[in-house]
């Protein structure tokens, strides 16, 4: 998150047009602000981030070379709309948003929604700013889960997508769900969606050409019978 960081934080002093470590009160504000973007730092505040990744193209070399695993994997194409709206209903305490990753600088459309936040919040600061202010709590998970969308511009081949849900440090959300990974315990939350969302698979690169006759069969047995499987183009062999 350091480069999203960055680069939110240089959206958020270009909008309000104030300067880091500068001595007005509004620039004050906004430092404070600043500092508290960090989805897994910010105490109080918006703290767990959940994010699903997904990629425009579903035969992509780089992709199979990363998450193939080494026995070639499958990549399942759904509807570009399948995870609008309200998955975080699901939790208690979360909010979601679902959309395409910004390679660079934050993109332009999203900074109206910085301003609005920002001059509620500095409009308020003429009188105080306290650490647990509706607004200032508001504004600040509005930032963070803007966090999951940035990404640096080396990345720009994979075409991002994502499903992000943040929840709130200290709430009980029994929607949290356990699993063990690399890093040990992994808390991870389970998404959604209809059956018909699924429209491809794509059976990845590798040594056995009846991949495809066996996803077919495994998709026919769970009823996604419309669903096209197809095989990779890529000619990589693991």
């Amino acid at each position: 998150m350091t480069y999203a960081c960055r680069q939110l934080r240089e959206a958020l002093h270009r909008v309000t047009g104030t300067s880091p470590g500068g001595l007005g009160l509004h620039d004050r504000v906004v430092d404070y602000i600043s500092g508290k973007l960090d989805p897994m730092r910010s105490a109080g505040h918006f703290h767990d981030t959940y994010v699903c990744c997904f990629c425009e193209s579903g035969d992509l070399l780089s992709q199979w070379c990363t998450y193939g695993g080494g026995t070639a994997g499958y990549a399942i194409g759904f509807h570009g709309d399948s995870f609008e709206g309200s998955e975080a209903k699901r939790l208690p305490s979360a909010q979601s948003a679902f959309g395409q990753v910004s390679y660079g600088i934050y993109p332009e459309e999203e900074e109206e929604v910085i301003r609005i936040f920002a001059e509620r919040v500095l409009s308020k600061a003429e009188k105080s700013i306290v650490d647990d202010d509706d607004d200032v709590v508001g504004f600040v998970g509005v930032l963070n889960l803007r966090l999951a969308i940035i990404k640096n511009p080396t990345f720009h081949e994979e075409r991002e997508w994502r499903l992000i849900i943040q929840t709130y440090e200290g709430e009980e959300n029994s929607g949290i769900a356990f699993r063990s990974g690399p890093a040990g315990l992994t808390p991870y939350v389970r998404v959604a969606f209809k059956p018909e969302s699924v429209i491809e698979v794509v059976a990845g690169p590798g040594p056995l050409p009846q991949q495809q006759h066996s996803v077919r069969r495994l998709l026919d047995s769970y009823g996604f019978k419309d669903v096209e499987v197809k095989s990779s183009s890529a000619p990589l062999r693991f």
